[in-house]
């Protein structure tokens, strides 16, 4: 995941967009990942993908 993350932040596109809305200052002052682990009773198993569109 780490590598998609990587080719997103050079991303030219992106690059230019973060500029235009940091403009006056960053938005956010930190950002955390956490994987989460679904519960004994969630629908979701271990090792299953969840996939939102």
């Amino acid at each position: 995941m780490g590598a998609a993350w990587d080719a997103f932040r050079a991303d030219p596109d992106w690059i230019k967009a973060k500029a235009e809305t940091e403009a006056d200052g960053p938005i956010v002052s930190e950002v955390i990942s956490k994987m989460l682990s679904p519960t004994s009773f969630s629908p979701i198993k271990w090792g299953a993908t969840l996939r939102i569109a």
